[in-house]
């Protein structure tokens, strides 16, 4: 009986251990978020009015976009987090869980990343 209590005991921390791995990740991926976002918002008065946000395209004038609209990367960052979590509520498969975290890291993480860069590429410090 004491064994049956004791592996019921270790279960219940192992399972614990994982949804607080999966939470962790997604509150520092939602904090990476709104960090990178306030941070563009507190140094848009450092960088020029135009900033070169959709570099994918043809280098003409469709590559720039408000200063403001740095905030892009962070929100649709922040959107597919929001998604995933809601997915990760459903699904049972720890690494399907542990996959849509690290995807939404990663998501957050390349958005930083992006807008960091085009700041310190165009921005006046």
């Amino acid at each position: 009986m004491a064994k049956d209590f004791f592996k019921l005991s270790l279960v219940n921390k192992k399972i614990a251990a994982e949804s607080s791995f999966n939470r962790t990740v997604f509150v520092f991926s939602a904090a990476l978020n709104v960090l990178i976002a306030t941070v563009s918002l507190l140094l848009i008065s450092n960088l020029p009015p135009q900033v070169p946000l959709f570099y994918g395209l043809p280098q003409t004038e469709e590559q720039l976009a408000p200063a403001w609209m740095l905030i892009i990367p962070s929100a649709l960052a922040f959107l597919i987090l929001l998604g995933n979590a809601s997915l990760s509520l459903f699904i049972e498969g720890d690494f399907s869980k542990k996959a849509l975290a690290g995807a939404s890291f990663a998501v957050s993480l390349f958005s930083a990343v992006t807008t960091l860069k085009i700041i310190f590429l165009v921005g006046s410090f």
